[in-house]
């Protein structure tokens, strides 16, 4: 058998080399493929339709009609589908009205929500400032009590001393006082709330004066002090009058309002108005100062205050109320100043302007109206009110409309 086997091979392989062995055996080998190609066919096919939806999708409408087939068919509702889910997205004012509608509240929200609070910063920053603008007048008007409660007590103290000493003495008790800043601010407020004599007794609480402890020891201490009892001036009371009238006060002591008058001049000795010159100009403050606070300016009295005490506002008064012809000893100097402030004020009396803040300064002049508020504070027996009468009737009718 086994050699049987080995022919039979044998055979095969000769006749395997034959040129007609060959071509049976390429003919069975192309038969043997066709069916593969041909199943391999529908795949392609499939293929084909499988890709043309995804031309479709990326060419224009023209290239569509290329592909026809049932898997293109299928595909056309996830094209329009597709297209339809991408179209807001395509359009950009749809994208910005998608975007924006949401937030449009928020941002209507957020500014309505921001104009309150703007109001409320605003309101909270008007408080603030004139909280402090209050605590700034609170301590102008200790500063200011200070002074007239001072220049008082060294005026009484010092009856022959003048104007230099006086002010140097004062000066020294200010000083003392400032180096605790708080004692004007308490005082101030204690005037505001209670008046002129808590607020002395509170003064006095902090910086002690020898043998006073309350306002109305002053007047003793006047009395006692001999100041201004021998003033050595003649006066003629007819002549007095007139200034009488212009003040609208009746001087129980007629030799004050004479040396209230009378202006010093160099090389003479004989009494003149600078003492009470120096006493005026606190009292002037302090009923100046109240008379601003009674308007209502309590955020700003201390500086309108300066503005109607200070020497051009004075002269102007003096003028207006016509005390100039009632001084008494002018220099050469000042009666010259006097006459053409007196010419230039008589064009300007109707301005609804400080008038006075330009020109010639003549001291003179305002110097009288403080020694004048002097002397009729002394004569009333330290009364602030009787200074506040005068200062309403020739002061405050210049200054007011002009400077408020």
């Amino acid at each position: 058998m086994p050699k049987a086997r080995k022919q039979i091979k044998n055979t095969v392989a000769a006749a395997s080399k034959q040129p007609a062995y060959k071509a049976a055996s390429a003919k069975r080998a192309h038969t043997v493929s066709s069916p593969s190609v041909a199943a391999s066919a529908p795949q392609v096919a499939s293929s084909s339709s499988v890709s043309a939806p995804q031309v479709e999708s990326s060419s224009s409408s023209a290239s569509a009609p290329l592909v026809s087939s049932p898997s293109s068919a299928a595909f056309a509702p996830q094209l329009a589908s597709s297209s339809s889910a991408s179209a807001p997205l395509a359009s950009s004012s749809s994208a910005s009205q998608l975007v924006s509608s949401p937030s449009a509240p928020q941002l209507a929200s957020s500014s309505s929500t921001s104009a309150p609070l703007a109001a409320s910063l605003s309101l909270a920053l008007q408080n603030r400032a004139a909280a402090a603008a209050r605590e700034r007048t609170t301590f102008t008007v200790g500063a200011k009590f200070v002074k007239f409660a001072l220049a008082l007590h060294c005026y009484i103290k010092d009856p022959t001393g003048g104007p230099g000493p006086l002010t140097t003495s004062r000066r020294e008790e200010v000083t003392k006082i400032m180096d605790r800043r708080n004692v004007n601010k308490l005082v101030g407020a204690t005037y505001l709330t209670h008046g002129l004599e808590s607020a002395f007794t509170k003064l006095m609480s902090h910086h002690p004066l020898p043998g006073i402890t309350k306002w109305h020891m002053f007047k003793d201490a006047y009395e006692k002090s001999q100041a201004d009892k021998h003033i050595g001036l003649p006066h003629d009371e007819a002549e007095l009058a007139p200034v009488e009238r212009i003040l609208g006060y009746t001087f129980t002591n007629k030799g004050l309002l004479e040396l209230a008058l009378t202006a010093p001049v160099k090389r003479d000795r004989s009494p003149n108005y600078e003492r009470l010159e120096f006493l005026g100009d606190a009292v002037l403050e302090m009923i100046g100062l109240q008379a601003w606070i009674d308007q209502g300016s309590i955020t700003n009295a201390g500086q309108k205050t300066e503005s109607t005490v200070n020497n051009l506002a004075l002269q102007a008064v003096c003028i207006n109320a016509g005390l100039q012809d009632c001084i008494r000893k002018c220099s050469k100097k000042d009666k010259k100043d006097i006459q053409a402030l007196t010419a230039s004020y008589a064009s300007l009396r109707n301005s609804n302007e400080a008038y006075w803040i330009q020109g010639l300064s003549c001291k003179t002049l305002g110097d009288v109206v403080e020694s004048v508020c002097g002397a009729v504070f002394l004569d009333s027996e330290l009364k602030l009110s009787a200074v506040e009468g005068v200062f309403r009737k020739i002061h405050w009718p210049i200054v007011e409309r002009r400077l408020a």
